[in-house]
């Protein structure tokens, strides 16, 4: 499966509230970080650590949604906008980030978010 099309495939499992199939699609040793402001130390380690926090986050903030737009491949990877909204304490929020997505085979190995697209880009770009 190309970059892309694995992209989309977990955005659309993730919308179809599909965890398992979600989760499938990273690779078993996921590294997945928060922003390079936050921490340069990945959140999540691996696959189950991924399910138990989609758990949690769906249990607390059920009907969260996931949109993707401008997707584009770079090397191994891709870039991606990633709109997420949620509900907290009845008022819905909303978060715009920019994703660096390294793929290897057929699995997402690695997430990075950024606040601005180009330092996404760059992520992909630097470590190629």
């Amino acid at each position: 499966m190309d970059c892309n099309a694995l992209v989309w495939e977990a955005a659309a499992r993730f919308e179809e509230g599909d965890d398992e199939g979600f989760v499938a699609c990273f690779d078993p040793a996921v590294k997945i970080y928060n922003e390079p402001e936050l921490s340069g130390v990945p959140v999540i380690h691996s696959r189950e650590e991924l399910a138990a926090r989609l758990e949690g986050s769906r249990r607390l903030q059920p009907g969260t949604s996931m949109s993707l737009r401008n997707v584009e491949a770079y090397g191994d990877g891709v870039v991606a906008d990633a709109i997420i909204v949620a509900t907290a304490e009845g008022e819905e929020i909303a978060w715009r980030l920019a994703l660096a997505i390294r793929v290897v085979g057929d699995w997402i190995s690695e997430v990075r978010p950024f606040w601005r697209r180009e330092a996404a880009l760059g992520s992909l770009v630097d470590s190629v």
